[in-house]
């Protein structure tokens, strides 16, 4: 049970509010590819979303099916704003 009889709440120094939040990626501008290479998708995150307090994340990766076995390969990248 709670002892505290006052109906007081003590401060809670280690609690926090979490935040879902879903991205789609997007392709990069036509002007930075040559044939439609490199084939890429970006992610930029709003200045309201702080990306240095993103703590944990995932991706997905969706492949359409085919024929035959196919290896796919996947390079992430985190990108610096030029400052």
């Amino acid at each position: 049970g709670d002892d505290n009889k006052d109906g007081i709440m003590e401060e809670d120094d280690e609690h926090a509010i979490t935040e879902t939040i879903m991205m789609m990626a997007t392709e990069p501008e036509s002007i930075v590819q040559v044939n439609r290479k490199p084939r890429c998708c970006l992610f930029s995150f709003s200045p309201k979303i702080q990306a240095n307090r993103i703590v944990r994340a995932q991706l997905w990766v969706h492949l359409r099916p085919v024929d035959e076995v196919t290896t796919v390969f996947l390079q992430i990248s985190r990108l610096m704003p030029v400052s």
